[in-house]
């Protein structure tokens, strides 16, 4: 009888230490650059129910801040890009906006961003896919 109890009690445990390694292996996600362009490149890192999207601006390019980047989800999410850090006029970004994004499944959407490089005269609007894992 206690065979039993002692071999019930091991395969519970074994139940429980792989139950937690497929969920601690579902959320998480690698780290890197999910989408670029020219201009800008949009750089995911953390679980997928809370992934930090960071954008970061080509050399001589700035993020407009009055302008603000959104992330457009397919289900109509909308995601603000914003950063505490910005330049004397409050015009530009001074250090790389974030967003959090809270998944539950993979799903794409679409950054829209102001983005200014130094050698032209006006900003530019930059259109990029996102695919968010």
């Amino acid at each position: 009888m206690m065979d039993a109890y002692r071999a019930a009690r091991g395969a519970r445990q074994w139940i429980v230490v792989l139950a937690t390694a497929l969920c601690v292996s579902c959320t998480r996600v690698t780290d890197g650059i999910i989408a670029r362009s020219a201009l800008l490149s949009v750089v995911a890192s953390g679980p997928r129910n809370a992934r930090v999207l960071r954008l970061d601006a080509a050399p001589g390019v700035r993020i407009n801040a009055r302008l603000l980047p959104i992330l457009a989800l397919r289900d109509g999410t909308r995601v603000s890009f914003t950063s505490d850090a910005l330049d004397a006029d409050s015009s530009y970004f001074a250090a790389s906006p974030t967003a959090t994004v809270r998944l539950t499944r993979a799903t794409r959407g679409t950054l829209l961003a102001s983005v200014c490089p130094a050698s032209a005269r006006v900003c530019l609007q930059e259109k990029l896919d996102v695919d968010l894992r």
